[in-house]
């Protein structure tokens, strides 16, 4: 819509609602009417002014991002706003005491200043929602001053925290973190960059001023936030101004120096998160005084020194991270029956010692040699044990399988080799096989050949999650699973299997991910894997797969092929031919609305609060990406490299949870269909190499969160749609393309499509004119009003 036309509804809608104003007036019964009338006590309804501004707050977000159409679904002008979603009002008085919009990924610009009328906050939450790398609102924090409990985590906000939010002297919980959400990882599997535009996004004020006033605070959290000009002062601020703080976390903030004397003082504490810093000094004694310590995470510093025995004795420690400080050292102390320590991490360091009555084990990033110690079998109350990125070879113990409480198995990214194990461990696993409680076994990155041992499938009614990518693995899968399968997560890929896909895996009825890619599979498209109902991630990419996707010698006899809980499909690089038809797209439900229930297996906890961190490797954005925190959201297809004729089937656009499409190197046809402007959180989109004919549809310069667009090598032609998130595509984007023109390629359009704007004089002319209008209506109105009134009254008296 025009500026002019906005304008035009704008003095329209003004005229209409006075004249809705005088239709009320005149159906209202006067004060006369109403003196017979029995007084009826009636609750507070929300303040106008409250209404109003929680309404501008409502208009500030996308409204097609995230799960704007549910949340403010009871947001409607004239309805009690104490019964919105998410709002809580106080009684007496209508004013909103508490907002809670948090998780529900919604979009908007800025954080928008009518948020700060609502003066009696008492508890407001906008974590989870995206604010476009904004700076928070200079001013406005300071109103708030009823505010208890404050959360913008996760809220992709950027710039200096505001002075304000230090002047909320009530603040019990403050939350400012921030968690990165996609990792890009090397052959080594080592962490390359975060998929962030910025690692620290949010600067910390000056530490000492804002921490003044926030005496109350019990729960800190400032994860990521760029701590770095405050050097080796941070904790001497803390300690001064936040007497009760039971929460300290500030990972990833860039602190430094050692950790002050004055900390002691704050014996409240009961969680410490200070990883991934650049402390240094020695780990202080006084933390075994905490009383209520549980959580103390301190890896990735640089530590030194001799870690005190005492911490280790403490009664209430259920866990300790002192991993990746490879200048501490210490003996670990034959734990009692009656400590709490539940998970201790202390690879990269230099611990001895044993552990008899453990229940965790983890062990990375050490330089063993030699093979995996014997001593483990003696730790009986050993629940999880993991080996990673050491150097450890030789046989996997066939004690391990006395570990009878074991629930998880992870002895992955070392060096094992032979027929069983990336940690160069030879020998076979069925010796695992004989552990009842294995919940989890992670086998993955080592040089383990072999066939998979029958006993590993054949009665998988406590094995959640089975993790044997990257090895070299040969022969089929088994086809003996029985029903009662707890499978939730397979993941073979990269490996040598071959032959089907067994069809008994259709006994796993809570498979959530399934990943075979990378193997030599030589089957159909696997529609009889509908019929698991729980399935959402389906990776087949790189096999040998032929045929249709939806064959008709299977669709007969009523079979059906609805994935309805699947957000990825990756079938790309494989022989799968045919046209795409327009029924299977129609039927990927959750790709086309959020779920009150979106959990993947790397969500479940398995041990002791401990949650596994499930990977897939996908091409995203043009880069082969292996992901993990971001599983459970991204919505995926890639049919990319197979031999699809035909078009492009235009249901693709109802699938507005997509995140990435990628339909290159096929022979598709016709042209780019215009629903796909539709497709609003579309950040990933290759058509590239097919043979799409047409211009490209104007609806796709709407797509605000595109990235990455490559439309090369077809027979697009016509102008370049002209938008701001097109100029942010390169030439490659158009490449191959000869009948196209215009920005960013050098080919000029003959006939340049410019809009026609009205003269400005006019325009203003207008605008008076409609002014006056909406003047005189608002007279005329206000004058019947009194005349109604007054003759009312006139009648009464007689």
């Amino acid at each position: 819509m025009s500026s002019f036309s906005k304008r035009v509804a704008h003095h329209l809608t003004s005229l209409l609602t006075v004249m809705h104003i005088l239709l009320q007036v005149q159906a209202t019964p006067t004060l006369a009417d109403r003196t017979t009338t029995s007084i009826v006590t009636t609750p507070v309804l929300c303040l106008p002014e409250q209404a109003s501004a929680l309404l501008q707050l409502k208009g500030s977000f996308n409204v097609t991002a995230g799960d704007y159409s549910t949340v403010f679904r009871s947001w409607v002008a004239g309805a009690d706003c104490c019964h919105w979603e998410g709002v809580h009002c106080d009684g007496a008085d209508g004013r909103v005491t508490s907002l809670d919009l948090g998780g529900h990924h919604l979009q908007a610009d800025s954080v928008h200043p009518a948020l700060f009328r609502l003066t009696s906050l008492k508890h407001l939450d906008l974590s989870g929602n995206n604010f476009s790398m904004s700076k928070l609102p200079f001013t406005g924090f300071q109103e708030l001053t009823e505010l208890m409990h404050l959360d913008l985590s996760n809220t992709n906000i950027a710039g200096e925290v505001p002075a304000g939010i230090g002047s909320i002297m009530n603040l019990v919980y403050l939350d400012l973190s921030t968690k990165f959400y996609a990792l890009v990882y090397d052959d080594e599997n080592n962490i390359m960059k975060f998929t962030l535009d910025s690692f620290w996004q949010l600067k910390a004020p000056n530490m000492e001023t804002f921490l003044t006033n926030l005496t109350n605070l019990e729960q800190l959290h400032m994860g990521m936030m760029d701590m770095s000009r405050e050097g080796e002062r941070w904790c001497d601020h803390i300690a001064k101004s936040t007497p009760k703080l039971q929460v300290l976390s500030l990972p990833w903030c860039s602190l430094s120096g050692p950790i002050c004397a004055s900390l002691s003082a704050m014996q409240s504490l009961n969680t410490i998160e200070l990883h991934r810093n650049h402390l240094s000094g020695s780990i202080p004694e006084f933390f075994a005084s905490f009383s209520n310590l549980s959580v103390l995470q301190l890896s990735k510093n640089d530590f030194q020194g001799w870690f005190p025995p005492i911490i280790f004795q403490h009664k209430k420690l259920r866990m300790i991270d002192l991993s990746k400080n490879p200048g501490i050292s210490g003996n670990l102390p034959n734990f009692s029956q009656e400590s709490s320590l539940e998970n201790l991490f202390a690879s990269s360091t230099n611990f001895t010692g044993s552990l008899k009555y453990l229940d965790l084990l983890e062990v990375s990033g050490l330089q063993l040699v030699g093979s995996i110690p014997s001593w483990i079998s003696n730790l009986t109350s050993l629940t999880a044990l993991q080996f990673s990125n050491c150097g450890l070879s030789g046989q996997v113990p066939s004690s391990i399988g006395n570990l009878r409480k074991l629930t998880k198995l992870a002895l992955y990214n070392c060096n094992f080799s032979g027929k069983a194990s990336k940690n160069k461990l030879s020998g076979n696993i069925p010796s695992i096989c004989t552990a009842p409680r294995l919940q989890l076994i992670d086998l993955s990155y080592n040089n383990l050949s072999g066939s998979i041992p029958t006993c590993l499938m054949e009665d998988v009614t406590a094995l959640q999650i089975l993790n044997l990518k990257e090895n070299k693995l040969i022969g089929t899968l088994p086809d003996n699973i029985k029903e009662g399968c707890a499978l939730e997560a397979i993941d073979i890929s990269g490996n040598l299997f071959e032959g089907k896909i067994p069809r008994s895996l259709i006994a796993c009825r809570n498979l959530e991910i399934l990943d075979i890619g990378g193997n030599h599979f030589s089957d159909s498209f696997p529609c009889w894997m509908s019929q698991l109902p729980k399935l959402q991630v389906l990776v087949l990419k790189s096999n040998k797969f032929t045929g249709q996707l939806m064959d008709p010698s299977y669709m007969v006899g009523g079979n059906t092929c609805e994935f309805t809980e699947l957000r990825i499909a990756d079938m790309a690089s494989n022989d799968f031919n045919g046209t795409l038809p327009e029924a299977w797209f129609k039927m990927l439900k959750s790709m086309m609305t959020r779920s009150d229930n979106e959990t993947l297996v790397m969500e479940n906890q398995y041990y002791h609060g401990q949650t596994y961190q499930f990977t897939a490797t996908v091409t995203y954005k043009g880069n082969y990406m292996t992901i993990s925190k971001i599983l459970r959201t991204l919505v995926l297809i890639d049919f990319s490299n197979n031999a699809f004729h035909g078009a492009i089937p235009e249901t693709i656009g109802e699938l507005i949870l997509l995140h990435g499409l990628n339909m290159s190197h096929n022979a598709l046809t016709g042209s780019i269909p215009t629903q796909f402007g539709r497709l609003n959180q579309l950040e990933s989109l290759d058509l590239s190499s097919n043979e799409f004919s047409g211009e490209i549809p104007e609806e796709l310069a709407s797509l605000n969160f595109l990235s990455t667009l490559n439309l090369s090598y077809n027979m697009l032609v016509g102008r370049i749609p002209n938008s701001y998130q097109f100029s942010t595509f390169s030439n490659n984007s158009f490449l191959g393309n000869t009948g196209l023109c215009g920005p960013p390629l050098s080919r000029q359009c003959n006939n340049p499509k410019e809009p026609i704007a009205m003269p400005y004089t006019l325009e203003k002319s207008i605008d008076v004119v409609l002014l006056l209008f909406t003047a005189s209506g608002f007279f005329i109105s206000f004058a019947m009003m009194i005349l109604i009134v007054w003759g009312s009254q006139m009648r009464k008296q007689h």
